[in-house]
């Protein structure tokens, strides 16, 4: 494995363009059987190719970016707590509003983990958007966001780095 790695690296650093795609394509079958997860470096630079290494790495790198303590700077000063404790009275949010944010959805993008994608929500037609209307609304009486939505899924997505 490491050597592969290797090979694709050194193909890269030489412009060894064909070299450089033959390896990435053995690679990148090796890595649909499953073979690999994602190549990862750690702190250091070393290349991590162990599955437990791998996922490791990851973990620590989303718990650094995602779970970050604010800076004094970030934080709000005692008025600002007080006012930001008081009930605001906002009205919930109405048919044309919630409607309008469907239609605003993007195009070819990843579904979450319901597999359902924004395209099938726009076309669902009036019953579906009826339905995400009621649904909404109950949410914003109860104030609380169903369990699922808390749930996300992260797909790393290498980019080369040009220098």
């Amino acid at each position: 494995m490491n050597d592969r790695i290797r090979r694709i690296e050194e193909a890269h650093t030489r412009n060894e363009t064909r070299k450089f795609y033959k390896n990435m394509k053995t690679f990148r079958q090796a890595q649909q059987a499953g073979m690999l997860l994602l190549v990862r470096k750690d702190d250091k630079g070393n290349i991590l190719t162990e599955k437990h290494q791998v996922l490791a790495r990851w973990n620590h790198y989303f718990n650094e970016a995602l779970n970050r303590e604010l800076s004094p700077d970030h934080t709000n000063s005692e008025r600002e707590m007080e006012s930001l404790n008081e009930e605001l009275e906002i009205p919930p949010p109405t048919y044309n509003q919630i409607n309008g944010i469907i239609q605003q959805l993007r195009n070819n993008k990843a579904p979450g983990p319901d597999n359902i994608i924004s395209e099938l929500v726009k076309e669902g037609g009036q019953r579906l958007k009826n339905r995400i209307c009621i649904l909404i609304l109950k949410i914003w009486e109860k104030e609380v966001i169903p369990v699922d939505w808390k749930d996300s899924i992260i797909y790393p997505i290498y980019k080369k780095v040009t220098e």
